[in-house]
């Protein structure tokens, strides 16, 4: 669903039973927890991302 060069936006939800993420506002992926979410300190993305903004809703 990615274009290279063209800016999207991704979202990650994070809900009781799992992440869910969403591209451009639509849902992408869901993914089940495997521990305790309240674990969890790191997003990692192994891609060439050149991000531009950052926003974290607590």
């Amino acid at each position: 669903p990615l274009t290279p060069g063209t800016p999207f936006q991704l979202t990650v939800g994070v809900f009781s039973l799992a992440f869910e993420t969403y591209l451009d506002g639509k849902e992408w992926c869901i993914f089940k927890h495997r521990q305790d979410v309240a674990h969890a300190k790191t997003l990692f993305l192994e891609v060439d991302l050149q991000p531009s903004d950052f926003c974290i809703d607590l």
